[in-house]
């Protein structure tokens, strides 16, 4: 058995030998491998509605501050940490979800509703160029920014954790920017045989899935979750 790796597939090439009255052929393995991210939708506004604002975290526990729009959060959320990269956030009801699958060890760190405000976004129509409701000034932050914090909304919203997925030794090569929001990964191959869900070492939390990982995200994920392309180098 040959192993060949070509674009975002690990394939392993069919062999055939010979035995007595019979040909033996093994089976043709092939394997993608996906970024996950969030879905793209009303440019910067829809990154800040289903994002929230840019991480930040208590400095005496180190839990993140979540700055949002509530009480709705979509199940999973991916958004930047200064210095550090990616931060993956999940909500209750999907993390009895992941944690009813098999993607391995996982782990959930409780966060911190910093300041959460009113917006029902979610029930806006996704699939027009701008949201119905757009800052005065401009500014999608001002989503955020521009109301007070809510207590109510707050205790209306589900828990929200950060989330880390199984480390598997493969490095980040760089990345091309295709159009906005969407990019072409490269990766060196991931020395593992389970890489349903995985992300390469360090405090950035890339997260990438097999084909059977993006099958489980595309159903579980309700629309809210996307996939970039990956190659591996």
């Amino acid at each position: 058995m040959r192993c060949s790796e070509t674009g975002g597939s690990v394939a392993v090439a069919i062999v055939a030998s010979r035995a007595p009255g019979r040909w033996v052929v093994s089976l043709l393995a092939l394997m993608n491998i996906h970024r996950l991210r969030q879905t793209a939708f009303w440019g910067d506004y829809g990154s800040i509605l289903a994002r929230g604002l840019g991480a930040k975290r208590d400095e005496k526990t180190g839990r993140l501050f979540l700055e949002r729009a509530g009480p709705f959060a979509p199940p999973m959320m991916f958004t930047h940490e200064s210095c550090v990269g990616f931060i993956v956030l999940v909500t209750q009801s999907f993390r009895e979800k992941l944690e009813a699958a098999n993607f391995g060890e996982l782990s959930f760190t409780p966060t911190v509703k910093k300041h959460i405000v009113s917006v029902p976004w979610e029930t806006w129509d996704r699939q027009t160029r701008l949201p119905p409701v757009v800052p005065d000034s401009g500014e999608p932050e001002e989503y955020v920014l521009g109301q007070r914090h809510s207590e109510q909304t707050a205790a209306q919203m589900e828990e929200i954790w950060e989330f880390s997925a199984p480390v598997l030794p493969c490095e980040i090569q760089r990345r091309e920017r295709l159009r906005a929001f969407h990019y072409r990964w490269f990766i060196t191959a991931p020395k593992a045989e389970q890489r349903v869900l995985f992300r390469p070492p360090g405090d950035g939390h890339v997260l990438f899935v097999d084909d059977a990982g993006r099958r489980w995200f595309e159903r579980e994920g309700e629309g809210w979750i996307d996939f970039d392309e990956v190659t591996v180098v």
